[in-house]
This record gives C-alpha cells, structure tokens and sequence, in this order.
C-alpha cells in the first residue's frame, strides 16, 4: 500500500492521500479476485458479442443471459470487461484518473445501470 502512496507523491497532496487511498485499495482488491479468470471472461464477452474480437470495443449490452454467463465465467457475482489490470493502471501515474474511470466503467454490478458501468454483480436471495 504504501509503495503506491509513493508513486501516487507528486500527482496528488499529501492531504489528497486518504481520498485517493481507499478507492485504489479496493479496486486492487476486486482486480485481484478477477485476475485469475480475466482472460475466459474477456473471450466469452466476445464469443456472445458483448465485446468486439479486438477485446476493447465495446458491444452489445451485456444484459440478462449475457449478464448471467459473464458472471459465471468469473465464477463472481461481478466481472470486468476492461482489458487494463491493476498493475497496468498504476504504470502511468500521470493518467491514473482517467485509466481507472476506464477500468470501473467495464466493471459490471447489480448495483448501477448497465449503461454506466461493465461490472456487474447480483444479489443472494433472501
């Protein structure tokens, strides 16, 4: 954590660290629960058209069955289709703000529209 509080120095204030700090600890976390099956994910939104072959334009909505078979190519109840990890955000540190709005925005979820984010996750039925 702090090695990246280090390269984050001179991009943001000290003061700026806190705010900056938790959004990165837990978009490192969900791409390290994602790593292990990025590659099948991103091979099956192309195989359903949610992605085009070259695996960064997006495609059709990702939404029902799509949505179901994403999910369960990550083995999560939430999937990433952006092709950028972790480690390939925090390589520029001078773009860091807008590689990371690119990594959330294909990162689906039950909890926002799919219209405006690619990581989907559902909800555990009561």
């Amino acid at each position: 954590m702090w090695k990246v509080a280090d390269r984050l120095r001179g991009t943001f204030k000290q003061h700026e660290y806190g705010s900056v700090m938790l959004p990165l600890l837990v978009l490192r976390r969900m791409d390290a629960v994602l790593a292990p099956t990025a590659d099948a994910v991103l091979d099956e939104a192309v195989k359903l058209g949610a992605l085009k072959a070259d695996r960064k334009t997006i495609g059709k909505p990702a939404d029902g069955a799509i949505d179901e078979l994403l999910k369960r190519a990550a083995g999560h109840r939430f999937y990433n289709l952006s092709p950028l990890t972790f480690p390939s955000l925090l390589h520029n540190d001078t773009q860091l703000g807008s590689r990371s709005s690119c990594w959330t925005d294909t990162t689906r979820t039950g909890h926002s529209s799919p219209s405006s984010s690619r990581t989907r996750t559902s909800k555990k039925p009561s």
